[in-house]
């Protein structure tokens, strides 16, 4: 059996205030098996590491309740965009370190 010792789980929310526009979600340096999700439900959503995309059509869709997960360790900052189907609603990333 593998045991995965953690020092710490952080959340961080980011602000989705217009639809389909790329919002920037930066994954941090040391953030271990990164969880990204919108608060939405009914929202659907694109992730993207490239905000030249049209934010309405071109990225990873992600259906409502979807979520996007990176494994492993990120070695330096990542920066994803995310565009969702409607507005006032936010980006949440979760992750551990350690």
């Amino acid at each position: 059996m593998t045991t995965n010792a953690y020092n710490a789980a952080t959340q961080s929310r980011t602000a989705i205030n217009a639809p389909n526009t790329w919002t920037a979600v930066e994954i941090p340096a040391g953030a271990s098996d990164a969880l990204l999700a919108v608060e939405n439900q009914t929202a659907t959503w694109r992730v993207s590491t490239d905000n030249g995309l049209n934010p309405a059509t071109e990225g990873m869709f992600i259906a409502a309740s979807g979520a996007v997960k990176w494994d492993g360790t990120s070695v330096n900052v990542i920066t994803v965009y995310v565009s969702a189907s409607v507005g006032s609603t936010h980006a949440v990333l979760i992750y551990t370190t350690g």
